[in-house]
């Protein structure tokens, strides 16, 4: 009968081995162009936009404010050059990615066209939003008087 020894990550990484693996990505990172780190960016920002309106409802609501400004940031620019760009002025641009503002299609396809998204994300980040406040305010509030039980009572 064979003794097996147990593999220890040490009998495979290396210090070396691993400062190597860490040396090859970072170089790997720098030969990219400028072009293609956004792109990087803006696909990772999409993945969590994905996982947001795949996720479960819970107390953190992440609204379109927040996904755009991950754009602004990975774009390293203002929200005042991108209102420019979408020939509005900064105010009414905040008014819409803060939900002030009902989305319009207009809207939507100027930010999915600079993000390279879809436009329904756009609409079901606030579709999504919606309705967990609506499930909050539900559950804080008792809404009995509004059955129909009590609308066939009222004479």
């Amino acid at each position: 009968m064979t003794k097996h020894n147990e593999i220890h990550p040490s009998d495979i990484w290396s210090k070396d081995k691993a400062d190597f693996l860490v040396n090859f990505i970072e170089n790997q990172s720098d030969l990219q162009t400028p072009e293609r780190l956004i792109r990087n960016k803006m696909l990772a920002i999409q993945y969590q936009i994905e996982d947001y309106l795949e996720s479960n409802p819970s107390d953190e609501i992440k609204s379109i404010a927040y996904f755009v400004k991950l754009y602004i940031k990975a774009f390293d620019v203002s929200q005042s050059k991108v209102a420019k760009l979408f020939q509005m002025q900064e105010s009414n641009f905040c008014k819409y990615i803060n939900g002030e503002r009902k989305l319009n299609s207009s809207f939507i396809i100027k930010i999915s066209e600079l993000t390279q998204t879809n436009p329904e994300y756009w609409l079901r980040i606030e579709a999504k939003n919606k309705l967990w406040e609506i499930q909050k305010e539900k559950r804080n509030r008792k809404h009995e008087e509004y059955t129909l039980s009590k609308l066939l009572s009222i004479e």
